[in-house]
């Protein structure tokens, strides 16, 4: 009944749609139990009738929201979303039991008679790419990329200290990057013990005009597959967040590193034509006992 609401005020009229997703909702339930699942859901419940006057709001099942703002620009749909995780961010503050949890959102403008299952496939990939880059944000698709950019900047000393602080950081693809940190771990123990030498790069795209989610994502799976094909068996990669990838290089060598950086750019330039995106990477020295010293390639 809520999805065919906000599908005809689609097409009375343009505004944004904003999917909404509660982060952290499975760890909450296996870890806390479902009750405390159920008390976030109706925390999150609470807030969003805070905004049902003005919006067309309604559940999608599990732990999905849908809002849509009518008649809102730009400007207006970002303020609304904005308001919406602050109060959101307020109620944390009242209530313990709400501290790893947190909401993300994706949103999608549209126009009068525009298709609703289009919409809401594009906020969705809007969603994704938020739970790709850190969660608890929101993003508007066919955004600039260039504050894609601005948004994922990263120094490569401060990457490596959070590593080597049992990687604390709370980013992208949260299992997949927790399950690096662990493999990152295990690596220190065995240079310890061993000798073992590894090096950590980091690989960012930077899009040179403006790009779609699509576009970005379609960069970003063509990375992915020049990286496996390139890196060895016991090598690591992860992706660390909607526009980087994080390579842990076990025994290479100094000489050998920047090879194969070059040639992971080369397999990427094959398979994405297009040449909006470009790559650039950092190494960083992981040598427990020595700074990072971090240098930088571009294509």
């Amino acid at each position: 009944e809520g999805e065919q609401a906000i599908s005809r005020a689609i097409q009375q009229g343009a505004g944004c749609l904003c999917f909404i997703d509660v982060d952290n909702m499975k760890k909450i339930n296996d870890t806390l139990g479902h009750l405390a699942g159920d008390h976030l859901l109706q925390a999150v419940g609470d807030v969003l009738k805070g905004y049902e006057d003005a919006n067309i709001l309604c559940r999608l099942g599990g732990d999905e929201f849908l809002m849509f703002i009518p008649n809102a620009d730009r400007k207006r749909a970002a303020e609304t979303v904005q308001d919406l995780l602050l109060a959101f961010q307020k109620r944390q503050e009242k209530d313990p039991a709400l501290q790893i949890a947190s909401l993300s959102v994706g949103m999608c403008m549209c126009r009068r008679h525009d298709h609703y299952a289009s919409v809401l496939a594009k906020a969705d990939k809007a969603l994704y790419h938020v739970k790709q880059s850190g969660k608890s944000d929101y993003y508007i698709y066919q955004r600039k990329s260039e504050r894609l950019r601005d948004d994922t900047n990263v120094d490569m000393s401060r990457l490596v200290q959070s590593l080597r602080n049992s990687g604390n950081y709370q980013g992208a693809l949260d299992v997949e990057y927790r399950t690096f940190t662990k493999l990152y771990e295990y690596m220190r123990n065995m240079e310890k013990r061993y000798g073992y030498e590894f090096n950590l790069a980091l690989i960012t795209l930077e899009a040179r005009s403006d790009v779609t989610v699509d576009e970005q994502e379609r960069a970003m799976n063509c990375m992915e597959q020049a990286i496996r094909s390139t890196i060895r068996s016991t090598d690591i990669c992860s992706r660390y967040s909607g526009v980087q990838f994080l390579v842990i290089f076990i025994y290479i060598g100094e000489e050998n590193i920047k090879l194969v950086m070059n040639r992971i750019v080369e397999s990427y330039l094959k398979l994405y034509h297009d040449g909006h995106i470009e790559a650039t990477y950092e190494i960083a020295d992981m040598q427990i006992n020595q700074d990072a010293a971090a240098g930088k390639a571009k294509t």
